[in-house]
C-alpha cells in the first residue's frame, strides 16, 4: 500500500507505516525537520513537497492542515493525488477544546499553539472535504477531557476518512 505521510514533521508514523510493510513517504515543507527525520528513521523515504506524488493508495495528514493557510487547497492537492478509491486520514484540533481549555491552561502561562492558523469545527471540516471532491466522509470526536469535563462533542482531536470516487472530482 502506497501512503503519503502530509506533513510528516519528524517522521514518526511515516517509520511507523514502513515497518508495517507500506510504501510509505514523509512529505514537509521544512528541510530542516525533513533532515532530522531522515536522520532519526533511516529507513524511512522523506520528502520536500510540492508536489505531491501521484496514484497513493492514502493519505495521512495528522495536525497538518489548521498550519496550511489554504487547507482548501491542500487538500484539492491531496485529493489529485491519490488513485480512485483512494483514502485520507485526516487528524486535527478540536476548536472547541481549545477554547474550552483556555481558562485553565491560563493559570498554566499555557496558551494555544501561535501557529494555527486556522482551526476548523468538526462540520466546517466536513464540508471543506466534500467540496474537495471526498465522498462518504466520515468522522469522530477523540481524546478527554482531563478532571470532570468529559463531553463528547468537545474532545481534543477531530479524526476523518474520507474517499476518492472516480476518476475526476465529484460533483
Amino acid at each position: 500500500m502506497s501512503v503519503l505521510d502530509y506533513g510528516c514533521g519528524l517522521g514518526r508514523a511515516t517509520a511507523a507505516l514502513s515497518e508495517l510493510g507500506c510504501a510509505a513517504t514523509g512529505l514537509d515543507i521544512a528541510p530542516g525537520t525533513l533532515e532530522r527525520a531522515a536522520r532519526e528513521h533511516p529507513g524511512a523515504v522523506f520528502a520536500s513537497m510540492p508536489p505531491l506524488p501521484d496514484n497513493q493508495d492514502a493519505v495521512i495528514a495528522i495536525h497538518t492542515l489548521s498550519y496550511v493557510p489554504d487547507g482548501a487547497e491542500a487538500l484539492s492537492a491531496i485529493y489529485d493525488a491519490l488513485r480512485p478509491g483512494g483514502r485520507l486520514i485526516l487528524c486535527e484540533p478540536n476548536p472547541l477544546f481549545v477554547l474550552a481549555m483556555l481558562p485553565r491552561n491560563l493559570f498554566n502561562d499555557y496558551l494555544p499553539d501561535e501557529n494555527l492558523v486556522y482551526c476548523r469545527g468538526f462540520r466546517s471540516w466536513k464540508r471543506t472535504l466534500r467540496a474537495a471532491g471526498f465522498c462518504e466522509v466520515a468522522g469522530e470526536r477523540y481524546g478527554e477531557f482531563p478532571d470532570a469535563l468529559r463531553f463528547h462533542a468537545l474532545r481534543s482531536r477531530l479524526v476523518f476518512v474520507a474517499y476518492k470516487v472516480g476518476r475526476g472530482k465529484s460533483q
